[in-house]
């Protein structure tokens, strides 16, 4: 559903009800999450905006993501900050024995600089455990971005820290299928315990394919997300 030219979404407001309303053109029951952070700034519909674009826009801002349970509800939530499961080869193996492991290391950058009404703030990947690191690399790979949507009290340079490590999460992709668990959804966080295949750390799940039937399979597709 596109919206009018010049709808906008001001600044203050709180992001998950603003969503909440944005949904509002669904029958399906929209739950939200208490204590959602406000946008900093407003949020302007672009030409061809639509709903779900706008929704997509607010969830950057303010960090958070979309759940859809299996009736149907919309649960607009925080983002997961610990594993729901651990899968390793000895306690819970329930991934079958292909795994496709694609690293993607070459455009991943390592610093990070956002722009707002003419601030910036810079951050800089330095850590000597990252594989990307300005170190560990022995090279700079620079990312920028100059129309932030902030949220809350967030800083300009909080901002910047915090996409850089969301555009540093698809470095490392990996594809596989396992046992069906109904308590996993895109944007949960699994841990990856395979050292054979040098799988070790949290992984955010980005997409799902369940196969309906004896036995119910899900392929999955994950992104690293940490050592941690």
């Amino acid at each position: 559903i596109l919206l009018d030219r010049g709808w906008y979404i001001p600044a203050e407001t709180d992001g998950a009800q603003a969503i909440k309303r944005l949904l509002a053109v669904t029958p399906a029951p929209v739950d939200v999450d208490e204590n959602a952070p406000t946008l900093n700034e407003a949020i302007i519909a672009e030409d061809g905006e639509t709903n779900l674009t706008m929704i997509d826009k607010v969830l950057k801002a303010i960090g958070w993501r979309l759940r859809v349970d299996g009736d149907g509800t919309i649960r607009v939530t925080a983002p997961a900050t610990n594993a729901d499961v651990m899968y390793d080869p000895i306690d819970n193996d329930a991934i079958e024995p292909k795994i496709t492991i694609t690293r993607d290391w070459y455009d991943v950058p390592n610093v990070f600089r956002a722009i707002s009404d003419g601030v910036s703030g810079i951050a800089k990947d330095e850590d000597d455990n990252s594989p990307y690191s300005i170190q560990n690399r022995g090279r700079e790979v620079w990312a920028e971005e100059d129309d932030c949507d902030l949220s809350g009290y967030e800083t300009i340079a909080e901002y910047a820290i915090r996409r850089l490590r969301e555009e540093q999460q698809v470095g490392i992709s990996v594809k596989y299928t396992r046992r069906y668990n109904p308590a996993l959804q895109p944007g949960d966080l699994v841990r990856l315990h395979y050292p054979a295949q040098g799988l070790d750390g949290l992984y955010k799940i980005t997409s799902q394919n369940i196969a309906i039937g004896g036995g119910c399979s899900v392929s999955e597709e994950v992104n690293f997300n940490g050592y941690y």
